[in-house]
């Protein structure tokens, strides 16, 4: 082949540090519209961004060139640049180190574009912590339960 093509969406979710309602909940549309657009100009297009005051939800396909933990880290870098100028409440603020990544067949993009956007009805019944523990479950991800 004299090209290499791929298409690979992630659901990327991760936290505020310590799963804190960081984010004020009138901040999110536009805090979602950054990181969207931090990753965009990655060459990571983002179908959604999504999640309540303690955590968020990204589907987006990663590009061919970019390594995942590079993409995470660069992205939350910038956006945590961006909150902390943005307003003095988000002077301290941070996101959790880690994230659970997890890939998303072509056929189920809608009903994950479908997930992200009811998040706040979502939890309104599960917590994070237990929502996160389902798809590690879900995808046979060993975890250590000190670490959710």
């Amino acid at each position: 082949m004299s090209q290499s093509l791929s298409k690979n969406y992630l659901h990327v979710v991760f936290s505020t540090k310590y799963r804190e309602d960081a984010l004020i909940k009138e901040d999110l549309p536009s805090i979602h519209a950054y990181i969207a657009g931090v990753l965009n100009k990655m060459g990571c297009p983002v179908v959604i961004v999504g999640g309540t005051t303690n955590h968020v939800h990204v589907l987006f396909v990663l590009d061919k060139n970019m390594a995942l933990a590079k993409a995470m880290e660069d992205m939350k870098r910038a956006v945590t640049m961006w909150m902390r100028k943005k307003a003095p409440f988000y002077g301290a603020f941070a996101w959790q180190g880690g994230y659970g990544a997890f890939s998303v067949s072509q056929s189920l993009v809608k009903p994950m574009v479908n997930y992200i956007n009811n998040q706040e009805e979502h939890h309104r019944h599960v917590s994070f912590q237990e929502e996160y523990e389902k798809f590690l479950k879900a995808y046979e991800i060993e975890y250590n339960k000190d670490f959710l």
